[in-house]
């Protein structure tokens, strides 16, 4: 497991290629000393994942994303809040790969989650700008500027929004407003 962490503080110093091998490493251990619903192991695996799709390895990234929703549904069941990263990193994944309409899927599962357990309007926002973004994509643009409208909303309302994720929600909204004239 300090293989992983070390692959992460490599990883946050934007030192991915260097943190690849301690990554692999890492999840080679993993898979020989833990279980497969083991929290530890679908950590790792998300470690691996990031350093993949930061390296374009989008592919291999959401192969390992697939695996970590699978564990924390063996773990957690199908219908958990903690299932929610996993769920916004397939996502991601599948939005990288060009696959809108599958993006749009998980990002809609993401809402019914968040539905479903009654969260705070600013805890959706990232959610609202995944799926908005997905709807952009595929010409949905009504839906894209009412989710992008409620995404920035949210951020501007979160105790701990940070400036980035507003500018992006902006950025998103500007889009959508730029292609339907």
């Amino acid at each position: 497991y300090s293989l992983s962490a070390y692959a992460e503080a490599l990883s946050d110093v934007d030192k991915f290629q260097e943190a690849l091998p301690f990554a692999e490493k890492a999840l080679s251990i993993c898979r020989v000393s833990y279980e497969d619903n083991n929290l530890t192991l679908a950590s790792v695996i998300t470690t691996l994942a990031d350093i993949y799709s930061e390296l374009d390895r989008d592919d291999e990234a959401l192969k390992l994303r697939e695996e970590v929703l699978n564990l924390l549904q063996g773990v957690f069941g199908e219908k958990n809040q903690k299932l929610d990263a996993s769920l916004k990193d397939i996502a991601e994944s599948l939005f990288d790969l060009g696959d809108y309409e599958n993006s749009l899927r998980f990002g809609e599962k993401v809402q019914e989650l968040y539905a479903g357990v009654g969260l705070k309007n600013w805890d959706s926002a990232g959610v609202n700008w995944l799926v908005s973004r997905n709807l952009k994509m595929l010409g949905d643009f009504k839906k894209a500027e009412t989710l992008a409208l409620a995404d920035i909303a949210a951020q501007r309302a979160s105790p701990s929004a940070e400036f980035i994720d507003l500018a992006l929600g902006l950025r998103n909204l500007a889009d959508i407003y730029f292609k339907t004239g």
